[in-house]
């Protein structure tokens, strides 16, 4: 592998003119020779790397010569990455640690990673060494010291080592383990056991899902509820919807939440209609008859939903900005006192700065409330006036635009077209279409003609009016240029991204891979043609247009999810698929199906495809019957886009071993320029909103436990 200094190879002569020295065009044309030479004796056959390094920065573009980076994930210091067809593993700093050989791949979880080749699985650890043989049918990933496996037909759970530490008989799945139990399935029915094998929980419910701070979620007759980790019924399965969050549970009935400590213990409830969390304010909003409340974290209602208009709390400072029937904002306490008269078009709160930025609803004037008494503290003169960085903030009047201080002086002039401020007190300023980014000295760092600035690791990233993308070290080296500005997710990792399928990495790495490409349900031997068809079998999906089908396999690697049930009146074993791609779009994309049991052949019930964009697609999932007592299989969906949008939704009937549709529905929202129209359809024929609700009232809809949809 070969390791070549950015600015000297791939982008020779783009650096910034006063930085670079000058040779004579003869002793250039010898060093390019020779620079290609060396290259062409040591670099590998299927990656080169190029790398960017200096003080301040430390960029590194992986550039693939004969293959493409199409995904990657990143976990405990290395990339798992796949081309397309094959996967591989890079270290942080880019050194190939195996090339794309695998046909599967997992990322490394406690040292090592569990790949498949030519059709078995193995383990390696970091060095590309494999650890453990390639003689395995199934594999999973270690999680809490073990890992699935099966062979032939003995499957069980295994250590680092390879040693067999629990060998199982009776399991029709199992799941990877968390907070030291995994839940199991026999013959449809959710338990689960320790890593010794002694079942804590028995196999009675229809459904489990992993243990999260001591407390599990479980499905048993169409409701759900809460286990401990000793089988204590935390919540009874008595509630349509369950789900723990950080300090509590919040159940629901059908007209009615309740919220619970972990121990169970009731905190608040109400006749709400929905409960919504804010991750951002660590709360949750509740909403009845159209009217507002919250709970703080631990569920204790703050206010009744009692305002029927916006409101946003601020913990902090035990106050609460509240939107009147008139659009005025102003600011309450948590006793409901006025703080903050109702006199501002806007009200919002920043933490750092320690203020309300606020908006006079006459005179449309900007300006800051000290945070603490709410007195005026930077006056209401700007046209706009943006949240601080440290101590600055961007500042506006009339075309104008200049950075403001804390105590309201100018930093920074109002003379300029656009300005943008970052964290480590930089800025851009626009002159026109020119743009100058300064340091926090106000040292220039570079200038040229980019629509948008962004703090990239310990550099910057500059978009161009056609739209190509560069990056920037912090002394204004240009370390990597794109043609387009269109990036992907690296999972995982919060200083990557995919770049025109080349991995760019602009800083040192942080993050790690969520827990979904880690924890695995695996479907094992005692199911016969359910786990067969995993590795053989293909979904066919119909998006509106024609049919496709794909081979489950080839739905990339890491986010696969399936789980078995028995549902109808007969119990039918049913088996339940869904895939993430991990080459995903701006909208969710997905694959999902039912699948049971016929003549010898697993044969598919139901196919959904998510498409992304505004054409949103649909998606297998549960439905409960609540006349019959009885799961059913069946989709969920809508389809948007003008002039309008639709949900559709199918409930099919398990009977004499085989699906039919039962029944299929789907609610129509046509934009017309007078008025929208909406139309209601059971099983294709137009009816009544009465009678859609009425018929559809039947079910209810879920979607499979720790199915992270």
């Amino acid at each position: 592998m070969t390791v070549f200094v950015l600015a000297g190879f791939l982008l020779t002569g783009c650096q910034r003119k006063e930085q670079q020295e000058v040779q004579p065009q003869e002793q250039q044309e010898e060093q390019q020779e020779e620079q290609q030479e060396v290259q062409k004796d040591e670099q590998d056959n299927s990656m080169s790397i190029v790398t960017a390094e200096s003080p301040n920065t430390s960029m590194i573009v992986i550039s693939p010569s004969e293959e493409k980076i199409k995904w990657a994930i990143y976990s405990e210091g290395y990339y798992c990455y796949g081309n397309g067809s094959l996967c591989g593993y890079l270290s942080e700093d880019g050194e190939e640690i195996t090339p794309c050989i695998y046909t599967e791949a997992m990322p490394f979880s406690e040292g090592l990673a569990c790949v498949c080749l030519d059709g078995k699985y193995g383990y390696i650890g970091k060095d590309g060494e494999t650890v453990l043989p390639f003689i395995y049918d199934q594999a999973a990933s270690f999680s809490e010291g073990v890992a699935y496996f099966s062979q032939g037909e003995e499957y069980g759970l295994m250590d680092r080592e390879g040693n067999v530490v629990l060998e199982l008989t009776d399991c029709d799945s199992i799941s990877s383990f968390r907070e030291g139990l995994a839940y199991f399935s026999v013959d449809g029915q959710y338990g689960y056991m320790n890593q010794e094998g002694k079942i804590v929980i028995q196999p009675v419910y229809d459904d489990a899902g992993y243990f999260y701070d001591g407390c599990a979620v479980v499905m048993k007759n169409g409701f759900g509820g809460v286990v401990g980790k000793d089988g204590r019924e935390i919540l009874p399965t008595e509630y349509i919807g369950v789900r723990t969050e950080d300090e509590c549970i919040i159940a629901q009935k059908e007209d009615s939440f309740c919220v619970f400590d972990k121990e169970g213990n009731i905190v608040s409830s109400g006749a709400w209609d929905r409960i919504y969390e804010s991750a951002w304010d660590k709360v949750f909003y509740i909403y009845q008859d159209d009217k507002v409340g919250f709970l703080d974290g631990s569920g204790k209602i703050i206010m009744e939903p009692v305002y029927e208009y916006m409101i946003k709390p601020i913990p902090e400072k035990e106050l609460v900005i509240v939107r009147n029937e008139e659009g005025a904002y102003g600011v309450l306490d948590y006793a409901g006192e006025i703080r903050v008269p109702f006199r501002y078009s806007e009200i919002s709160y920043q933490s750092d700065a320690g203020g309300l930025r606020v908006t006079d609803a006459d005179t449309g004037k900007a300006g800051y409330l000290d945070g603490e008494d709410l007195s005026e503290k930077i006056p209401l003169i700007y046209d706009s006036l943006q949240y601080f960085m440290e101590d600055q903030a961007v500042a506006q009047l009339g075309e104008k635009y200049g950075v403001v201080r804390y105590d309201g002086t100018l930093s920074v002039p109002i003379v300029y077209d656009r300005i943008m401020l970052f964290t480590d007190g930089s800025m851009a300023l626009w002159t026109g279409e020119t743009v100058e980014l300064t340091d926090r000295q106000g040292r220039s760092i570079l200038k040229g003609k980019y629509t948008y600035i962004w703090t990239c690791g310990n550099g910057y990233g500059a978009t161009a009016e056609d739209g190509g993308d560069s990056y920037w070290d912090s002394q204004g080296n240009l370390t990597a240029q794109f043609e387009t500005s269109w990036s992907d997710p690296v999972y995982g990792a919060e200083n990557s991204t995919l770049r025109e399928t080349m991995l760019f990495r602009y800083g040192e790495e942080k993050g790690e891979c969520p827990e979904e490409f880690v924890l695995t349900n695996q479907i094992t031997p005692k199911a016969g043609l359910f786990k067969d068809f995993l590795r053989n079998g293909s979904i066919t999906a119909d998006t509106g247009g024609p049919e496709f089908t794909v081979k489950i396999t080839e739905l990339m690697q890491g986010r696969r999810f399936s789980k078995l049930y028995r549902m109808g009146e007969e119990e039918i074993p049913v088996l339940y698929f869904y895939a993430d791609p991990l080459e995903q779009s701006s909208f969710a994309m997905s694959d999902s199906g039912w699948f049971l049991i016929r003549d010898g052949q697993v044969e598919q019930i139901a196919g959904a495809n998510e498409c992304g964009g505004s054409l949103r697609g649909d998606w297998a999932c549960c439905w409960y019957d609540k006349e019959e007592k009885t799961w059913k299989p069946g989709t969920s969906g809508i389809w948007g886009g003008w002039p309008g949008y639709a949900y559709t939704d199918e409930i099919y009937r398990l009977e004499n071993g085989e699906a039919v549709l039962e029944n299929s529905f789907m609610y129509h929202l046509e934009y017309a320029e007078d008025e929208d129209e909406e139309k209601y359809y059971i099983d294709d024929t137009e009816a009544t909103a009465e009678a859609y609700y009425a018929a559809r009232e039947r079910y209810r809809y879920y979607m499979p436990l720790d199915c992270d949809r």
